[in-house]
């Protein structure tokens, strides 16, 4: 569906595009102490983390272009592919982060503030398969995808090695455990 035959015999790649919208947006809830032993402690709020993604795509979109989509439209709980080649996605996340204050360490008279996140999260998914594209798992049938999962997770700075642990369950029932390096989204 994504070529035409041209005068030649041969095929011809039909014009496609795509674009995506993404928005992020951090509100602070309310602030935490640092340190309990200072009243000029600095403070660390409780965020709300919000992330949205539109994506949309022509008819002729190429199946390795389909495929990309799938496979950036995630939702935590769910395998990478699971997707499939998609044409039109809206994904979203919401996270309340809760800063966690871990002890101070001494080492060689120099002292080291941890840092530490408690995250509650709710991931979302709705998608409408490429043209003529089955399903990649026959039970889901149809041609829109639906996909949610819940959970919570931990955050962690090791030697400022951002390192993730997640606890989701997905609407299919499926619980998981995902570990994953790199922050959080932020808003840039």
């Amino acid at each position: 569906a994504d070529a035409a035959a041209d005068a030649d015999g041969g095929y011809a790649l039909l014009p496609y595009s795509s674009g995506s919208i993404v928005t992020r947006q951090i509100f602070p809830l309310s602030h935490l102490p640092t340190s309990s032993n200072n009243n000029n402690a600095k403070r660390r709020p409780i965020t709300l983390a919000l992330r949205h993604a539109l994506s949309t795509s022509t008819r002729n979109l190429p199946k390795h272009e389909a495929n990309a989509l799938g496979f950036l439209a995630q939702v935590r709980g769910y395998k990478h592919e699971s997707n499939g080649p998609i044409r039109a996605s809206i994904v979203g996340t919401a996270e309340i982060r809760v800063p966690v204050p871990l002890p101070k360490m001494l080492t060689d008279d120099i002292e080291l503030t941890q840092d530490g996140k408690l995250v509650v999260f709710a991931d979302w998914l709705l998608a409408s398969r490429a043209a003529a594209q089955p399903p990649p798992h026959p039970e889901e049938g149809g041609s829109g995808v639906r996909k949610s999962s819940v959970g919570i997770g931990i955050r962690k700075s090791i030697r400022d090695v951002n390192v993730k642990c997640d606890l989701c369950c997905t609407m299919d029932g499926n619980v998981g455990v995902l570990g994953s390096l790199g922050q959080d989204f932020g808003v840039v």
